[in-house]
């Protein structure tokens, strides 16, 4: 019994080719349509408007993806005698641009290891949680930086040690010490490791009484760090 594959003939055959892989055909295909351009004089004219050809048939049928086909001219243009490397490489990327992209791969390499987190520690430990002195850090940093790199590369890689800045002062650590010395308050235990409380207040306390010296405490150990 044949199968199906048997039965198709040679047109059908080419014509399912051509449905699933029509993009890798054209790949071939334009190339060879445009090949003419390439002995036309003048001849330098003549392959540029081969090469802008062949990236306008790929972008507009998206043979390849677009990038490629952006990055077609680094390969042709030096093949053909157009233009040399170095100038075509300029064209796309001058040094201003590498010098953003490379910040902007710094400054994502520094979010993605969280030092942008140990930094910020850092500064509120020296500087501490006044806004003024924040600010004033900040200030100083951001502008070392940008003594030796373009304002825009200096604001990139601080972005993340700020974010980590304000991740950090965001944080309620009055929280956790709020419910420390409530457990010492009532006499359970603490929330060190092997330490329990020996004071129980007087009954006669009432639990606004209470409530006041806990976040006066809490306020005071605050102002202390």
């Amino acid at each position: 019994m044949e199968t199906d594959e048997e039965t198709l003939s040679a047109g059908k055959r080419f014509k399912y080719f051509a449905k699933f892989h029509w993009r890798g055909f054209l790949i071939f295909l334009f190339p060879i349509i445009f090949l003419p351009l390439l002995f036309i004089q003048p001849a330098n004219e003549m392959r540029c408007a081969y090469v802008v050809a062949l990236m306008a048939t790929f972008w507009i049928c998206e043979l390849i993806p677009l990038g490629v086909t952006s990055m077609i001219p680094i390969a042709l243009f030096p093949l053909l005698g157009i233009l040399d490397t170095e100038t075509t490489v300029n064209a796309y990327f001058p040094n201003a641009i590498l010098l953003f992209f490379g910040s902007l791969v710094v400054a994502l390499a520094i979010e993605y290891s969280n030092l942008h987190k140990r930094i910020a520690y850092i500064v509120l430990q020296i500087v501490g949680a006044k806004l003024y002195r924040l600010h004033f850090s900040m200030l100083f940093i951001t502008m070392f930086v940008s003594m030796w790199i373009s304002n825009s590369a200096a604001t990139a890689m601080m972005c993340p040690v700020i974010k980590g800045t304000l991740e950090e002062m965001s944080s309620n650590p009055a929280k956790k010490v709020h419910q420390d010395l409530y457990s010492i308050g009532t006499g359970s235990p603490s929330a060190t490791p092997g330490a329990y409380c020996i004071y129980s207040p007087a009954a006669s306390h009432s639990p606004r009484v209470r409530i006041n010296l806990i976040s006066l405490l809490t306020l005071a150990n605050r102002y202390q760090r």
